[in-house]
């Protein structure tokens, strides 16, 4: 925000409360920059789709979202609203400025002049350096990351950043953070309990695999209701997220 009032561009809140306001905003206005997060950029472009709202009529030309996305929603959000993709990086913790903007070839800048990038044990590790009052000295932020000095082929030189996966099994559905932990404690109330489980997040719903055996319906009266259905009702309630579960076979333990 503070970037785009220095080059005395006009700067539009977004509402995050109903996308109706969302789509009003670039209809009343005409930004040609929408910054926003993945989810509501999807909820979005379903909206206009859903209305048959032409998108060349909201006059964007860049979408910057929040967070890297996979290539396929970065491919449905650039078709869909007729607007380049651009992705940002950046941790809760360092909160504003962010801490890296993808260049027009795909790579991460980090923003030298505020933070000081380092990577120990494959984990990234930041410093501050304009932020007062609650200063971060050597953060381990729980990301995997790669650095490289090499120039880039934009033509920037300094710091690239290849941000990988977490390290602390932390998952985001929907903008909505949650742990492991919190899913296997919700787990052991139900008749999923001791079950092993895998987890795979995307940007709408959280799938569960939840290893089975042929005798766990065993001894329950019929009709039998299955209980994927309440596992997922209490994700929904318990942590705010869509969940689909499914059952797939005894998996061979990993090797320590």
């Amino acid at each position: 925000m503070l970037g785009a009032e220095l080059i005395e561009a006009s700067v539009i809140a977004e509402d995050p409360l109903h996308v109706d306001y969302r789509l009003a905003m670039p209809q009343n206005y005409r930004p040609t920059i929408l910054v926003t997060t993945p989810s509501n950029a999807l909820d979005l472009m379903r909206t206009i789709e859903e209305r048959r709202i032409d998108p060349q009529s909201l006059y964007l030309r860049t979408v910057l979202l929040s967070r890297p996305v996979d290539k396929e929603t970065r491919e449905q959000i650039a078709a869909r609203l007729f607007a380049a993709v651009r992705c940002s990086f950046g941790l809760d913790e360092t909160l504003d400025p962010g801490l890296c903007v993808e260049c027009e070839v795909g790579l991460f800048h980090i923003h030298e002049d505020q933070f000081l990038a380092e990577v120990c044990d494959r984990e990234l590790v930041i410093t501050t350096l304009a932020r007062e009052a609650m200063p971060l000295l050597r953060y381990r932020t729980r990301v995997a990351a790669e650095l490289c000095h090499d120039k880039c082929a934009c033509g920037r030189t300094g710091v690239l950043l290849q941000p990988g996966p977490r390290l602390d099994r932390r998952y985001r559905v929907r903008e909505i953070t949650f742990y492991e932990a919190q899913v296997a404690e919700l787990l052991a109330k139900t008749r999923a309990a001791e079950l092993r489980f895998h987890l795979t997040a995307s940007e709408r719903q959280l799938q569960v695999a939840l290893e089975i055996s042929e005798d766990f319906f065993a001894g329950a009266m019929a009709p039998t209701r299955d209980p994927k259905r309440d596992i997922e009702s209490e994700l929904l309630a318990r942590l705010g997220v869509e969940a689909e579960v499914r059952y797939i076979e005894p998996q061979p333990s990993p090797q320590p």
